[in-house]
């Protein structure tokens, strides 16, 4: 995990436990945040990432992304159409049963408890926690990697070499391209301006205009 207090000018590695293969991050403050790892193993730090902590650990599962509403309310997504949820900030998690098992999600982003959207070969939403899904964006397989949304209208899906953006929720997107060589990894936005995307090989764009 590379750390930054300077806007990114300078980072700092911090490792982990384990020396387990990291597939997202997620912080809901300076202190509080969760990193999933492809072991089915989520570790939480109450110390802006210097230190880590095993809260779950299972190897059915291949955690692609971690999210919170709060520092109570959580989501992980895995492969086969797999949602873990947790209400008590990570010390137990239970299974969100879907219907999309052949869906390899790669993204998870909840604005609120309720509202919340997935990524797999569509862009899905909820608007009740997870209980129900609902299709929005239909795009090539395994092409979504990254979401994120500003607040309930404003939204960012990235992958491949475009990033999509959505005014009204997700009803309706537009595709924007990116500089950066092999597709976008992952995106996020400080604000309704600021953002920035990132893929392999180090490569790191940053917008002032939301996109």
């Amino acid at each position: 995990i590379y750390n930054t207090d300077n806007g990114g000018i300078s980072w700092n590695i911090i490792t982990i436990p384990n020396n387990e293969y990291i597939n997202s991050v997620y912080f809901v403050n300076r202190n509080t945040g969760w990193i999933v790892t492809t072991d089915g193993s989520v570790f939480i730090s109450n110390n802006g990432g210097f230190n880590w902590a095993l809260q779950f650990s299972d190897e059915d599962f291949y955690f692609t992304e971690v999210t919170f509403s709060d520092e109570n309310t959580g989501w992980t997504v895995s492969f086969y159409g797999n949602i873990l949820h947790t209400t008590n900030g990570g010390q137990n998690w239970y299974s969100q049963k879907t219907s999309f098992t052949d869906e390899e999600f790669k993204a998870i982003y909840f604005i609120s408890d309720n509202t919340g959207w997935i990524a797999g070969k569509s862009i899905y939403k909820t608007t009740n926690g997870g209980l129900s899904w609902e299709s929005q964006l239909t795009a090539s397989p395994g092409s979504i990697l990254s979401l994120w949304f500003v607040n309930e209208n404003l939204g960012f899906a990235a992958g491949n070499d475009s990033i999509y953006r959505t005014l009204d929720g997700g009803q309706n997107w537009t595709s924007h391209s990116v500089p950066i060589p092999y597709g976008v990894y992952s995106i996020s936005f400080g604000s309704h301006s600021l953002g920035f995307a990132v893929g392999i090989e180090g490569n790191f764009v940053k917008t002032t205009n939301g996109g």
